[in-house]
């Protein structure tokens, strides 16, 4: 029994410090960038551009994340270079795939990929974090005044 209480005690102390660590030493903000990736043939891609992203872009939230539109004129040639600048994340989000479905979204922080995903509710998803971010960000804001 002595042994249990020692172990309780001593785990209790470690997780104490790391949480005074994290305390001390918060992450850095978060610096989101989201990629999308499309066609200029597709469809689904024509209808998100319609709805999804003109809310986005009028959601206040949207200042916290700058969004990057990567169209592939005809639908092809993605995984030979066809996404020109955004070629680099194309592969280090996809690379391994065979397919991808379109429209396809990446969510970077500080240039490392976090999240992929697919379609109008990949999207939504993906703002969602960035959105809870945006508030946290206002909350600090808020307390620091």
């Amino acid at each position: 029994m002595k042994n249990f209480v020692l172990l309780l005690l001593i785990g209790g102390l470690i997780a104490g410090a790391a949480a005074t660590y994290e305390w001390l030493n918060p992450p850095p903000p978060a610096e989101y960038e989201i990629v999308y990736f499309g066609s200029t043939t597709c469809g689904a891609c024509a209808k998100w551009k319609q709805t999804d992203l003109v809310a986005w872009r009028q959601d206040p939230a949207s200042a916290a994340a700058t969004l990057h539109m990567a169209d592939l004129p005809g639908g092809r040639g993605a995984w030979t270079g066809g996404y020109g600048s955004h070629h680099g994340v194309f592969m280090q989000a996809f690379g391994k795939r065979r397919s991808i479905s379109w429209p396809s979204f990446v969510l970077l922080n500080h240039g490392e990929v976090v999240r992929v995903k697919s379609g109008a509710g990949g999207f939504r998803a993906i703002t969602q974090e960035v959105r809870r971010e945006y508030v946290r960000d206002q909350r600090r804001s808020e307390n620091a005044a």
